[in-house]
């Protein structure tokens, strides 16, 4: 997907844009590297603890993923958890969208709205290993082929593809069949021998 910000040229992506208390634990637990993945879970409590990532107030306008709809959904809400993916899986070990598809033609969006409570955050945190988080209360998903975002705070992350963003306004467009262009044939010597030539 393309996504444009004022004051920056328009950039790519092909994997995910991330606000709320997934992007605080991504970027937060930097210092934590050296645990790799345990590194999130150590992170998620002390968000949890301290509730910080609840406060993102935010509008959010969607255009669904059906072609044959041009009308745009637009809401303002506390946004406490906010992914929005191109694959199922967030990380090894969290499938976030267990419907996206790499291939769809869609941006497949999982969010909490309001400010839910350490607990129902706890479990939905812990869901998300499974997918078991999709369908629980207060969690709803969308298909979108065109989103924009417009933070109503100051301080907060936004991360797109694992890299830290300027935390302003965004827009997104789907844009499919991008990354094929990005590679060139390989000549046939570099080509790969079938495994039995392979010595």
């Amino acid at each position: 997907f393309k996504y444009t910000q004022e004051g920056s040229p328009d950039r790519f992506a092909a994997l995910n844009f991330l606000f709320g208390i997934v992007a605080d634990v991504d970027f937060r637990s930097e210092w934590l590297r050296w645990m790799g993945e345990l590194r999130f879970t150590a992170q998620a409590v002390w968000e949890i603890l301290v509730l910080r990532a609840h406060h993102c107030p935010a509008t959010i306008r969607l255009l669904p993923g059906d072609p044959a709809t041009t009308d745009w959904v637009e809401f303002t809400d506390n946004i406490a958890f906010w992914a929005c993916t191109n694959p199922r899986y967030l990380s090894s070990s969290t499938l976030i969208c267990p419907d996206a598809s790499l291939s769809d033609g869609q941006m497949d969006i999982v969010l909490m709205r309001g400010r839910p409570s350490r607990l129902r955050m706890l479990q939905f945190l812990l869901k998300m290993d499974t997918g078991a988080h999709i369908g629980m209360p207060g969690v709803e998903t969308h298909r979108a082929r065109q989103l924009a975002v417009t933070p109503h705070f100051q301080k907060g992350l936004f991360g797109v593809d694992g890299e830290r963003i300027p935390f302003r306004s965004i827009r997104m467009e789907h844009h499919p069949i991008q990354i094929p262009t990005l590679a060139k044939p390989s000549p046939p010597s570099e080509m790969l021998l079938p495994a039995h030539g392979r010595g």
